[in-house]
């Protein structure tokens, strides 16, 4: 795009590409799990592989009575998790297993997730995260979806023009940089449909 393959550079390829993470709140990053974590009867802490995170949006427990529909666990800081625990608490001082309601963290990359109430029978969970961003290079394929590939060319190719001492290559990198910054909207849209806790899906909206 620049006439010049020469000027090629992974390093503007990665700026162009962190950039639309940034400015679209890394929306194509978002991803969802039903293997990263399960629920098994009378069992409270489990641990939970952060690696591939960049950060956890949501644990979610599928119910299992009615329509089975997702219900989102609620974190709780470590300091305040235990009331929630006693809360749970029998009259004798034991905890009724039922589905659980509350979560805490612990732990670094591989993170313990402990919850209350304690499961009564297994269930099934979806966790919700932005995955990390990997450097692009000769082996390793954007994130984003394939469609929008010359949206990363564009953006990439208008960094690489506006170094230019030429006017004309300067006002082209202007050119270049406003229609792929336009694209980003439709490519938020374009992601995936929004999970909820019900059946239905929506579209797409950008994270705040």
């Amino acid at each position: 795009m620049t006439g010049n393959p020469s000027e090629a550079s992974y390093s503007d390829v990665n700026r162009a590409y962190r950039e639309i993470g940034r400015l679209t709140h890394w929306n194509f990053l978002r991803k969802s799990s039903q293997t990263l974590l399960s629920f098994q009867a009378s069992v409270k802490t489990y641990t939970l592989d952060m690696s591939v995170m960049r950060r956890l949006v949501a644990i979610w427990l599928r119910q299992t009575t009615g329509q089975q529909e997702w219900r989102e666990l609620t974190e709780v800081p470590p300091a305040l998790f235990e009331s929630k625990v006693l809360s749970n608490l029998g009259p004798d001082g034991t905890a009724t297993e039922k589905p659980p309601e509350f979560y805490k963290m612990g732990g670094g990359p591989v993170a313990d997730v402990t919850i209350t109430p304690t499961p009564d029978t297994p269930y099934t969970t979806r966790v919700d995260y932005i995955a990390v961003i990997l450097p692009l290079d000769i082996d390793t394929e954007p994130l984003t979806p394939a469609d929008y590939d010359d949206t990363i060319a564009l953006l990439a190719s208008g960094y690489i023009l506006e170094r230019s001492s030429e006017d004309g290559d300067r006002l082209l990198a202007r050119n270049y940089i406003s229609r792929a910054t336009g694209q980003f909207g439709g490519m938020v849209a374009d992601v995936h449909a929004n999970r909820s806790a019900k059946m239905e899906r929506t579209q797409q909206i950008w994270l705040r």
